[in-house]
């Protein structure tokens, strides 16, 4: 079904969620249940998009929606940013950088021009990222999605793939994802979430199967199911109605009127 774009990414947030401090290596996986919920991968993505439809600065809107929804599982660096009314620049070195390209998706749906689609993601980084791999994932993100939306319904087919990643996102196509979710030491740098993210995008070929595969690789499962959906949103054009729904039930009406007017007005 043809959905507003925003849940794209929303909807890997909240079925990667309960995944994401229990991996699961498996394809078929439930998709909701009762720990299924938004965390702040979506918190972030409605508040970018709010900013962008209201034109109030970033960092506000920002630190607003953490404020009013405090419990969505933010990192300790992105919070003392918040606490201290944007004074404190979130470390570059300690920082994953995650954060600036997960929250990124609206930026791309939000332009005409891929221009224009790299300078608002450097804005809706470098609002807490100044540098470092989250400020360069943000870029790479929002310009991927961009591209994405901007196919033609008879290029949307796999070998329409390569380009759109183009050289943001670097996918070895000969490894398999049983290489990539074997037990080992979790990678929650934007880099290599990215990375894998990207895999699932090329790899999968609906919107359903990107988000299996992003989930059964492991480790940030929320972030790593996030981007992905947004690409393959942007991609498909469409989910299915069983995850559009499960996903916008979990969701405040808030948000909800807030994807609503994006979708309206992007």
């Amino acid at each position: 079904m043809r959905v507003p774009v925003l849940p794209g990414g929303i909807a890997g947030d909240v079925i990667g969620s309960k995944y994401e401090s229990f991996n699961t290596r498996r394809f078929n996986f439930r998709l909701f249940g009762k720990w299924s919920r938004y965390t702040d991968d979506t918190v972030l993505t409605v508040a970018i998009a709010d900013a962008l439809l209201t034109g109030v600065p970033n960092e506000v809107r920002l630190r607003e929606y953490a404020l009013k929804y405090p419990d969505a599982g933010y990192g300790d660096l992105f919070m003392s940013w918040v606490n201290n009314r944007g004074q404190v620049p979130v470390d570059a070195v300690q920082s994953y950088g995650c954060g600036a390209a997960m929250r990124v998706p609206p930026v791309a749906y939000w332009f005409d021009s891929i221009e224009e689609t790299s300078a608002a993601a450097d804005a809706s980084a470098i609002t807490t990222h100044k540098s470092g791999e989250g400020f360069v994932a943000a870029r790479n993100i929002a310009r991927i999605i961009y591209r994405a939306k901007s196919l033609r319904c008879e290029e949307r087919n796999q070998n329409q793939k390569t380009h759109v990643l183009d050289s943001d996102v670097i996918v070895d196509t000969d490894v398999l994802v049983e290489q990539l979710n074997w037990p080992h030491e979790i990678d929650l740098h934007a880099k290599t979430v990215i990375t894998h993210a990207g895999y699932a995008f090329y790899h999968g070929h609906d919107y359903e199967s990107v988000i299996r595969l992003a989930i059964s690789i492991g480790g940030d499962s929320d972030t790593i199911a996030t981007i992905p959906g947004a690409i393959a949103c942007a991609f498909y054009q469409d989910m299915f109605r069983e995850i559009y729904e499960g996903t916008m039930s979990r969701l405040p009406a808030v948000f909800i009127d807030v994807i609503n007017s994006f979708y309206l007005a992007s």
